[in-house]
């Protein structure tokens, strides 16, 4: 049952990712069970539109924008280097 979850949550991300999105917020708080068995992931006002690098030392576009929840921010966001869609792995 958890691998179903997270497969779910991976493509949702992946999809994402696709659309050039980064998350930036991924928490438990964040993804919601509905009745029909599947997840939605929610809350999307810390997501960034137009950011085309896995992550910060890889061309493209990067984030440096010092955002997240304490207890899950990534090592990236923390130490400044900038930030792509590996974040929300």
């Amino acid at each position: 049952v958890a691998r179903f979850y997270i497969a779910e949550i991976i493509l949702a991300i992946e999809a994402m990712h696709d659309c050039d999105i980064v998350y930036r917020d991924v928490k438990p708080e964040n993804v919601l069970l509905f009745s029909d068995g599947h997840v939605k992931i929610t809350d999307f006002g810390l997501s960034k539109l137009g950011i085309s690098s896995v992550g910060g030392a890889m061309q493209g576009s990067v984030a440096s924008t010092f955002c997240g929840t304490p207890e899950y921010i990534a090592p990236e966001i923390l130490i400044g280097i900038g930030h792509g869609k590996s974040v929300d792995m």
